[in-house]
């Protein structure tokens, strides 16, 4: 039940921001999500800094788990993940990821 939330300052068309989303949804099956339960998003075009210049490429990727992983999952998904970045236009150096561990997560009237 992974949700990604990417935040860029890049402006991409729908192809390559659907594009952009289903690289992201395969990033964390090193760390045992199938990509058949992730939820993803792409605010593109976002008014960010990073260092004090909001000229070159930059963004935030929020993940949100049902659970926990390992710091060794995390460090693979980070890497991927900014592989992934990176190859639409932001530096690993320019690119956070951020986790968030969710102990409680529901859908459809159940709970997981």
């Amino acid at each position: 039940m992974p949700f990604i939330d990417v935040k860029t300052n890049i402006a991409f068309s729908k192809q390559k921001a659907d594009e952009l989303m289903n690289e992201l949804c395969s990033s964390l099956k090193v760390i045992g999500k199938s990509e058949a339960y992730v939820m993803c998003a792409v605010n593109d075009g976002v008014k960010m800094s990073f260092q004090q210049n909001s000229d070159e490429p930059v963004a935030i990727v929020e993940v949100k788990l049902l659970g926990k992983a390992t710091n060794d999952g995390y460090a693979k998904a980070t890497e991927n993940i900014c592989k992934i970045m990176q190859s639409y236009g932001v530096s690993g150096k320019r690119c956070y990821v951020k986790y968030d561990e969710i102990e409680h997560w529901g859908m459809d009237s159940f709970m997981f």
